[in-house]
Formats: structure tokens, C-alpha cells, sequence
């Protein structure tokens, strides 16, 4: 694995030349359905931007540190978790 930091701060992992941001939305859309919550919820209660959500999503950003470390503190598990396939 190689991580890379953009000008955003976001963190970008990259497993045999394919970015994992697919894979941190996946496992965050998990944790959300599991607990009955929209992004709308999230984004309110851990203090996200609302818009980065779809951002996320289509593949145009990943969650910056702070936001990982936000929605792992919001959903009680470690910021590795979103890496974990």
C-alpha cells in the first residue's frame, strides 16, 4: 500500500494502481445502514459537510483525516476500518 496526501488533506490509498475510495465509502454506507441513519444524519451529528457525502460516493474526493477520524469517533470504531475490505 502507498498513501498519498493531496493539496485537500485528503488521503488517498492506492492497492495495485486501483485508489481505495470506493472501498472507504463502502465500508462507511455499512455502518450507516447498520445503524438506521442517512448521510443528512451523519453529516449533522459528527459535523461533516453534508455534499462531501456524494463527493465521496462518486469517486470525485476522499474523506480528508479529519472526517475519518470524525466518523470513526461518531460510530465508535477505529479510522482503519474504512481501509479494511
Amino acid at each position: 500500500y502507498h498513501i498519498y496526501k493531496r493539496k485537500t488533506n485528503a488521503i488517498y490509498t492506492i492497492q495495485k494502481g486501483r485508489m481505495m475510495e470506493t472501498q472507504i465509502y463502502a465500508n462507511y454506507a455499512k455502518l450507516r445502514d447498520k445503524n438506521h441513519l442517512t448521510d443528512y444524519a451523519v453529516s449533522k451529528r459528527a459535523k461533516i459537510n453534508r455534499g462531501a457525502f456524494s463527493q465521496w460516493k462518486k469517486g470525485v474526493t476522499s474523506p480528508s483525516r479529519t472526517s475519518l477520524e470524525k466518523m470513526a469517533d461518531f460510530f465508535g470504531v477505529p479510522v482503519n476500518y474504512f481501509y479494511e475490505g
